[in-house]
């Protein structure tokens, strides 16, 4: 269950880097975490920090992805 869960994350943050969305030392920020619920928390602060228009990009990208990282029931 959570090596899927990992793919499927691998997938947002796939796509987080193809659009240049944060910055090398963002990303050892994130890397740095031990815990999954701790780089979420930075993720989210990051986007924050970068505005209302990184958010709106952070929730499109969300978005396209939320059927990868969260499958419909019965699909």
């Amino acid at each position: 269950f959570s090596f899927y869960l990992l793919q499927k994350k691998l997938a947002t943050c796939t796509a987080l880097n193809q659009c240049k969305f944060f910055k090398t030392e963002d990303l050892n920020s994130i890397e740095s975490a031990d815990i999954t619920q701790d780089k979420i928390k930075i993720i989210l602060d990051l986007v924050i920090s970068k505005g209302e228009e990184a958010c709106y990009k952070f929730l499109k990208i969300l978005d396209k992805k939320r059927f990868q990282v969260f499958p419909r029931p019965g699909l």
